[in-house]
């Protein structure tokens, strides 16, 4: 069979009277059959996939039909990629097309996935990504704003398999998956105010101000609340676990003369715990780096005969000056029979009277911390455990040889131990 075609194009006939005339064989080839006569053949058209595809490859059941029949097309995205549609002039309908008439190129779209950057749920503090979805291979970044009291630990990022993503300096690589985020976040002692927790519902807070400034409180985080000085306020805590916190710009909160002095108080009517940085009534904004007391008698008998304050597990007061002023914490919790232990005392050079009386009949106190290497300061710890339980456990600086035992060093028949911090 001798056939003959290609592109389509006009072919010349002469009928039986030697009469002239053309076919257009678009569709057809034009042939002899083994009469030698001419017929017409269904003619096979090319189907070519595009060289340029990115994002993917496109693949034909057949590489060339003739026209009429269905074509099927396949694809396989690349890694991160999916099909947007197949480019060609033809209806195509799941995948499918009848062959036209012609030769036909196929091309295709592949789009790269945008997936998902979810955040889950933040206890302490907010995490933010700079984009809410992405590529894979994109660089996304983190931000966290730990709450008031908390510094920020890492994040935690894994992708739809629950597999970890590496994050580094708060950036890391989008993977070929939507990927979930955490945080954690742990409380920091030092940028926690000095605060006061009610234990019991209804417990109210009594502050008396002699600082010779006005002192700020707020409840629970809410709206600030002055209090003038000689004056006071009476708060109250409504609920188990309200809790007060306290704010200050004063160097000394005692008034006076040495022999007529005027000292604030603060005293509770039930019981509540007491923690956070006793520096934020010295600075309320960047007290949780001050560690210096300039004012005398800066915190003279501040809680001295407060029943009622106690120590909350987890949870330090802390009296983070190592610089200290003349009789800076005298009788500061005189009598305070709720505490069991004491806050760091990290001064190592002791000043006048400064410890003078401190802890004088706290009866249940039996945990004390103090790293003072130098203590011949006049009078600077007479007294300061006096009263204290009859047993417990005394953390001294490990270089320290000068304590004495009794009410006006370590109490008689406590355990000594270094400090390991």
């Amino acid at each position: 069979m001798n056939l003959f075609g290609g592109a389509a194009k006009f072919v010349d006939f002469t009928n039986s009277k030697g009469e002239s005339f053309q076919v257009f064989d678009k569709g057809t080839i034009w042939g002899e059959n083994e009469n030698k006569a001419k017929v017409r053949f269904n003619r096979p058209f090319a189907i070519n996939i595009a060289n340029n595809i990115v994002g993917g490859t496109v693949t034909s059941n057949l590489n060339n039909a003739t026209a009429g029949t269905e074509i099927t097309l396949s694809n396989v995205p690349s890694i991160g990629y999916e099909l947007v549609c197949y480019k060609i002039n033809e209806n195509i309908i799941n995948d499918k097309f009848i062959m036209p008439e012609e030769d036909v190129t196929i091309n295709a779209i592949f789009n790269a996935i945008n997936y998902s950057i979810n955040i889950g749920q933040i206890v302490n503090g907010t995490v933010t990504a700079n984009v809410q979805s992405a590529t894979m291979g994109t660089e996304v970044t983190l931000s966290n704003i730990p709450s008031n009291g908390y510094n920020f630990i890492n994040y935690v990022v894994t992708d739809s398999n629950g597999n970890n993503i590496s994050v580094v300096n708060g950036k890391f690589i989008m993977p070929v998956s939507s990927v979930n985020i955490s945080a954690s976040f742990e409380r920091d002692p030092y940028s926690t105010p000095l605060t006061l927790e009610a234990m019991e519902a209804g417990a109210v807070v009594k502050f008396e101000n002699e600082s010779g400034k006005s002192v700020t409180y707020r409840v629970n985080g809410g709206t600030p609340q002055i209090i003038e000085d000689e004056d006071y306020e009476n708060i109250t805590l409504a609920n188990v676990g309200d809790k007060v916190e306290f704010y200050g710009d004063v160097s000394s909160y005692t008034t006076g003369s040495r022999d007529d002095p005027e000292e604030s108080h603060i005293l509770c009517s039930k019981d509540c715990y007491v923690y956070g940085n006793i520096m934020s009534l010295i600075k309320s904004v960047g007290f949780e780096n001050e560690t210096t007391l300039t004012g005398k008698y800066t915190f003279r008998e501040l809680f001295s005969g407060n029943t009622h304050i106690k120590n909350k597990t987890g949870y330090e007061l802390l009296l983070p000056a190592t610089t200290l002023a003349w009789r800076s914490y005298y009788r500061m919790f005189k009598g305070c029979t709720g505490l069991t232990s004491t806050p760091i005392l990290p001064a190592t050079t002791l000043t006048e009277q400064c410890y003078f009386f401190m802890f004088s009949g706290c009866t249940n106190l039996n945990k004390v911390t103090c790293l003072a290497t130098d203590i011949s300061a006049s009078s600077c710890t007479m007294n300061w455990l006096e009263g204290v339980a009859t047993n417990g456990t005394f953390t001294k600086a490990a270089n320290m040889s000068s304590w004495t035992t009794g009410a006006n060093g370590i109490p008689s028949g406590w355990t000594v131990q270094d400090y390991q911090g």
